[in-house]
């Protein structure tokens, strides 16, 4: 059985990979970490984003696993289809510009993505992005995070 990396290693390199990028972080919140955002989803479910980030117009929610997991694609995927949920989203991106006198966008395009070490299943909705990082610490995706 191959060894993948740990959710903890995952999302480390993932935020390093962000920031080396010129991301802004808004939000970051570890394995295991216990102050952080909830967001509030109209059908009364509370979600609790890995990381939210930002550059130019793209507002990128992820969320971070050692391997693929159909659970975290689900949670994006209900954030992707909640305005009030994307609301919030919005309002963590701008409350971080306005502390950190970052630039930040009037409106969003947003972005969900799993980030994950291991293979990518054939079944995975396209909607949602995807963030592999290898054993290495090197990122990969879909998406032009660079």
């Amino acid at each position: 059985m191959p060894k993948y990396l740990t959710e903890d290693d995952v999302s480390s390199a993932v935020l390093r990979f962000l920031q080396h990028h010129r991301w802004a972080i808004a939000h970051y919140h570890p394995p295991g970490g216990q102050a952080s955002i909830a967001l509030h989803l109209a059908n009364g479910d509370r979600v609790v984003p890995d990381l939210v980030a930002y550059r130019y117009d793209t507002l990128l929610t992820i969320e971070s696993k050692g391997t693929y997991d159909a659970g975290d694609v689900r949670k994006l995927s209900s954030l992707m289809g909640d305005i009030a949920a994307c609301d919030q989203l919005a309002h963590v991106a701008w409350r971080h510009a306005r502390l950190t006198q970052a630039t930040a966008a009037t409106e969003w395009r947003f972005r969900f993505a799993h980030a994950f070490d291991g293979p990518l299943p054939a079944a995975h909705p396209a909607a949602v992005h995807f963030i592999r990082v290898a054993t290495n610490s090197r990122v990969s995706s879909d998406l032009v995070l660079d």
